[in-house]
C-alpha cells in the first residue's frame, strides 16, 4: 500500500507544484470596428469586449453598470479620442494603475484630418454650426482609412504584446497577417471605385472624409453638421433646392439616424439614395467586421453612383 500512497501523494505534489495558469487577457473597446481589428490580432488569446452596441451612435451612447465593471476589470482598453466616445472621458480617468488605455488619435502615425466645411456656394452648408456640439479640431472617423487601419493594428499589437508576453509571436503574426489583408482590400477597393469616383454626392453627417480621401471620392455636402441635430423644415427645402442644382447622383443615410430626413430631402429630384454605414450596425461581430464594413461600404457606393438618373 506504500509505494501507491507514495505514488499518489508525488503526483498531487506534481500537480500543486505546477504554475497556476496565467489568466486571459481583457481588453475593452468602445465601437465594433475597433473590436474588430482587436479580435483578429488576439484570435481568441484575450476576451474581447465592445462597448457601443450596433445600431448605437457612440455620439449619443450612455455607459451602463455593467460597461463601468467591465472597465474596471480591464487590462487594456482601445478608443479613439475623448471627443468622439465623450461618454468614456470621466471612466477613463477612474481606472485602476495597472489598467493600460490607449486612445488612438494620441498614438505616433495616425494620419487625422481637420474637420472640414463645404462651401457655401454649394448650397449645402448646414445652417447649425453655432450650436453643433464641441467635437474637436479633427475629425475622428480614423479607422475608415484603412493606412489607419494598418497603424492601428501595429498599436494593437504592440499593446497587447507587452500585457500579454506569452502570446506575444501570435499577436505579432496575426497583426502582419491582418495588413497583408488591408492592403489587399485598399488596391481592390480603388479599382472598384475608378469609375464613380467623378461623381458627386452627399452624406447623411461628415463621416467619410477619411475614406472619401483615400479613394478620391467627391463628397459635396452634408445634410446636417452635427447628428445629434434633426435639422428643421428650413434646412431640408435649402438641401431639397441644392440637390436639385447641383448634379448630385446620390445622397447617402445612416442606421443609426433617421433615414426619413433623406426621403423627404430627395422628394421630387432624380437625385437616388442609399445607406452607407460607418459603424457595420448590421454586421455580425468578430475579426472579419472591419472588412466586410469596408466591402458593404464600397458596394453601396458603386451601385448607387453608377445607377442612372
Amino acid at each position: 500500500m506504500r509505494p501507491i500512497i507514495s505514488l499518489v501523494c508525488a503526483s498531487l505534489f506534481a500537480i500543486l507544484a505546477q504554475p497556476a495558469l496565467a489568466e486571459r487577457l481583457k481588453v475593452v473597446t468602445s465601437i465594433r470596428p475597433v473590436e474588430s481589428l482587436v479580435e483578429y490580432i488576439s484570435q481568441g488569446l484575450a476576451d474581447v469586449t465592445v462597448l457601443v452596441p450596433a445600431n448605437t451612435s457612440p455620439h449619443t451612447y450612455a455607459l451602463k453598470p455593467s460597461d463601468a465593471q467591465n472597465l474596471q476589470n480591464a487590462d487594456v482598453i482601445f478608443w479613439v479620442d475623448e471627443n468622439f466616445e465623450s461618454f468614456l472621458k470621466k471612466a477613463i480617468q477612474t481606472l485602476p494603475q495597472n489598467a493600460t488605455a490607449i486612445e488612438f488619435t494620441q498614438q505616433p502615425g495616425i494620419a487625422l484630418l481637420e474637420v472640414r466645411e463645404f462651401a457655401p456656394t454649394q448650397g449645402l452648408i448646414d445652417t447649425l454650426a453655432e450650436t453643433e456640439p464641441e467635437h474637436g479640431a479633427h475629425d475622428l472617423h480614423i479607422w475608415l482609412d484603412p493606412e489607419n487601419a494598418k497603424t492601428m493594428t501595429n498599436i494593437i499589437a504592440d499593446t497587447l504584446s507587452a500585457a500579454d508576453t506569452v502570446n506575444e509571436i501570435e499577436y505579432r503574426k496575426n497583426a502582419r497577417e491582418l495588413i497583408g489583408r488591408l492592403d489587399a482590400q485598399m488596391a481592390t477597393t480603388k479599382q472598384r471605385l475608378a469609375a464613380v469616383k467623378d461623381k458627386q454626392f452627399v452624406t447623411f453627417h461628415d463621416a467619410y472624409q477619411y475614406y472619401e480621401k483615400r479613394f478620391e471620392l467627391k463628397n459635396t455636402g452634408t445634410v446636417t453638421l452635427s447628428p445629434e441635430i434633426k435639422p428643421g423644415a428650413k434646412r431640408l427645402t435649402e438641401l431639397k433646392n441644392a440637390l436639385a442644382n447641383n448634379q448630385i447622383a446620390c445622397i447617402f443615410s445612416e442606421p443609426q439616424f433617421d433615414a426619413k430626413l433623406i426621403e423627404l430631402a430627395i422628394e421630387g429630384t432624380n437625385v437616388n439614395s442609399a445607406e452607407i454605414d460607418p459603424l457595420g450596425a448590421d454586421l455580425v461581430s468578430g475579426a472579419t467586421l472591419y472588412f466586410n464594413l469596408i466591402e458593404n461600404m464600397t458596394s453601396s457606393i458603386v451601385n448607387c453612383l453608377s445607377q442612372p438618373q
